[in-house]
């Protein structure tokens, strides 16, 4: 899902997109630092379908009634563990919000397909098979887990004697949606996202919609005050902020322009902080600093394929790829065909996901060679006769690792990282400072919910501060 699935997405008063400027709130004092960046229009995590209310689990196969597709999304029992955090669903990711903004939305579960590549080479829809039943068993029983010591979900699956193709469903399945590969993600973060679930089973899936229409939404009524092309470089607060005295902040763009406010959100990604790529005077604090480091960003690569016409079963949604190329490739849904664009091809696109070490593999591939791997690996999926090379129309390639302003993919559970360095990471510094954006969300790593529940904590925080610098009139 991303912008990158999580690229920070500002909820609250005022956004700015990438390398944006200043963005000041009505009250003309508030800015936003975060920078986004606009994926194809049926992205919402660098790899997810789009306008992800949910991110699902895979389903147990078979799936009980009522059951959830995707593992690792056990519904809480009814009392939460002590610590557990209070999480509620943002208005803007529910159903009800979207569909106030007139989306038509409809749920889906993911994945429908699986695919055992290799010498296998077997399709299954989701009736069940032995192996992928006992990964999704091994990651729904986290919940449980209480004295796990906190290791890489890779030690963790070869301590229970999994074998090479059980392992590989877990690459698949778990790990390549987090961002990462299974010997960076950690299991006490896992327990912890586990527990603090709370978002529902499905994929909420928009139709006829752009994601980049969310941020639209949310930004109406701002628009004169949002401006692009305007990278912040350094920001000076509290007595950093050269005029001395407490409160108020100067954002620097980068060409030496600047604009003095009340207060700086900053929501750009985990990886983006911790580089230094904005400058704050006074440094940062060493806590903030060090969790910045500690919090670990995943990559992803994604590639839009783009055909004459559809060639895939007519229930297909979505199929995730045991060992293969690309982990995971889902349908697009696209607007219309544009004036003078070939007819049926904005309706027949396919997505391919991939992250971790597979997408730092594919970062030093040419995006022609990507395509022509990523066809072959369809046409092995759906053949006979090639039909993914012989339709390929268009191709586009995103390396998300690469990009200057988000440098992965989003932040991903990992090993010996815990809520007190998200909550580090969070805290407002100097009532100046806030931080945003789903590597603040503590307990549960949910992508755009958190980047939109984390705004809205943004803001309140904000709001609070400005009123408590306003001069009493007693």
């Amino acid at each position: 899902m991303w912008s990158s699935r999580r690229a920070p997405v500002w909820a609250g008063a005022c956004a700015t997109s990438a390398g944006s400027p200043p963005a000041p709130c009505s009250s003309g004092r508030s800015f936003s630092t975060g920078r986004t960046t606009p994926c194809s229009s049926t992205s919402s995590r660098c790899g997810r379908p789009p306008v992800q209310a949910s991110r699902p689990a895979a389903p147990r196969v078979p799936p009980p009634s009522g059951a959830r597709p995707r593992p690792v999304r056990a519904p809480p029992p009814p009392s939460r563990p002590p610590g557990a955090a209070e999480l509620t669903p943002a208005p803007g990711a529910s159903p009800g919000g979207a569909q106030a903004w007139g989306w038509e939305l409809r749920e889906r579960e993911w994945p429908n397909y699986y695919w055992w590549g290799g010498r296998e080479r077997r399709l299954l829809g989701p009736e069940g098979d032995a192996r992928l039943d006992r990964v999704h068993a091994l990651f729904e029983g986290l919940w449980g887990e209480v004295r796990l010591p906190d290791m890489s979900c890779l030690e963790w699956l070869r301590a229970q004697g999994c074998s090479p193709d059980e392992v590989a469903a877990a690459e698949t399945c778990y790990a390549n949606d987090f961002g990462c590969s299974l010997r960076e993600l950690g299991t006490g973060e896992m327990i912890q996202e586990v527990r603090n679930w709370v978002y529902g089973p499905l994929y909420l899936i928009s139709t006829g919609r752009s994601l980049a229409d969310a941020p639209r939404r949310m930004a109406e009524g701002l628009r004169e005050r949002v401006h692009c092309g305007w990278p912040v470089r350094r920001v000076q607060y509290g007595e950093g902020r050269g005029g001395g005295g407490a409160g108020g902040c100067v954002v620097h763009g980068p060409g030496g322009e600047s604009v003095r406010c009340g207060a700086v959100v900053v929501t750009v990604p985990v990886s983006v902080l911790r580089d230094g790529d904005i400058a704050f005077e006074p440094p940062l604090p060493p806590a903030k600093a060090l969790a910045a480091r500690r919090i670990q960003m995943g990559t992803a690569s994604k590639v839009v394929l783009v055909f004459s016409e559809p060639f895939w079963p007519e229930d297909f949604f979505d199929v995730c790829c045991m060992h293969e190329f690309i982990a995971e490739f889902w349908v697009a849904q696209c607007p219309p065909p544009r004036p003078g664009e070939e007819a049926g091809a904005a309706g027949a696109v396919l997505v391919g996901f991939q992250a971790g070490d597979g997408a730092r593999a594919m970062e030093r591939l040419p995006d022609a060679e990507v395509a022509r791997r990523a066809c072959a690996q369809l046409d092995r999926i759906f053949g006979p006769g090639a039909p993914a090379t012989a339709r390929l129309r268009r191709h586009a390639v995103k390396h998300w690792g690469t990009e200057p302003f988000i440098k992965g993919a989003y932040s991903f559970p990992a090993a010996g990282v815990g809520p007190l360095d998200r909550r580090e990471l969070a805290a407002p510094v100097a009532g100046a400072l806030f931080f945003a954006g789903e590597a603040t969300h503590i307990g549960v790593n949910p992508c755009m919910q958190a980047a939109l529940e984390t705004g809205e904590r943004a803001a309140r925080e904000v709001a609070q501060s400005l009123v408590a610098q306003r001069p009493s009139r007693l």
